[in-house]
C-alpha cells in the first residue's frame, strides 16, 4: 500500500505526520522502492500510538498507556515510550501475565493487541484503565501466593 492508502487506512490527513513518524522509525515494515523513491507500506501498518507522558511517568501510568494502545489498534513499541527494549518488555510482560494483551507477528512486525478481558475498557479513561490493571495483576499475585502457600503445605 502507498502512502495514501496507509493515511486512509489509519485516518492522517496531513502527509507531514507520516513523514515525522518515519523519521523517527515509529512505522515499521515501510520500503522505499529504489528507482522511484515511493513508500510501500505492509498490509498490517498501524498508526503509532502518541502517548501524552514523559519519560518519567510512573510504571502504573505507562502500563495502562501500552493497553489504551493496544484497545486502539494503534503501533507501540519502545522508541515511542523512550526506553530500553528491555524496560519495554517488562512492561509487556506484565500485561501479558495478566492477560490483558496478547503478541502477534504479522508482515515480520511485533503488535500487540489486547485481549476478551480487556477490551471492555475500550475508550475508557487511562485511570479507569490504570485502576482495571492493578486489580488484575493484583489477582495474579494472589493465586500465585496461594500456589506457593499450597505447594509448601503439600511438602510438610
Amino acid at each position: 500500500m502507498n502512502i495514501k492508502d496507509y493515511m486512509r487506512k489509519v485516518g492522517v490527513s496531513k502527509k507531514k505526520y507520516v513523514e515525522v513518524w518515519l523519521e523517527k522509525g515509529l512505522i515499521p515494515g515501510v520500503k522505499e522502492d529504489e528507482n522511484t523513491g515511493e513508500l510501500f507500506f505492509p498490509p498490517s501498518a498501524r498508526r503509532p500510538y502518541r502517548p501524552r507522558l514523559c519519560n518519567s511517568a510512573k510504571a502504573s501510568t505507562i502500563r495502562a498507556s501500552i493497553l489504551n494502545a493496544c484497545l486502539k489498534r494503534e503501533y507501540i513499541s519502545e522508541k515511542i515510550y523512550g526506553m530500553s527494549k528491555g524496560e519495554f518488555l517488562s512492561f509487556i510482560n506484565d500485561l501479558l501475565r495478566s492477560e490483558l494483551i496478547s503478541v502477534r507477528i504479522e508482515d515480520g512486525i511485533t503488535y500487540y493487541d489486547s485481549t476478551i478481558k480487556s477490551d471492555m475498557y475500550e475508550g475508557k479513561s487511562l485511570k479507569a484503565i490504570k485502576k482495571f490493571i492493578i486489580d488484575c495483576m493484583g489477582e495474579i499475585t494472589e493465586k500465585a501466593a496461594y500456589g506457593t502457600i499450597k505447594a509448601l503445605h503439600e511438602v510438610a
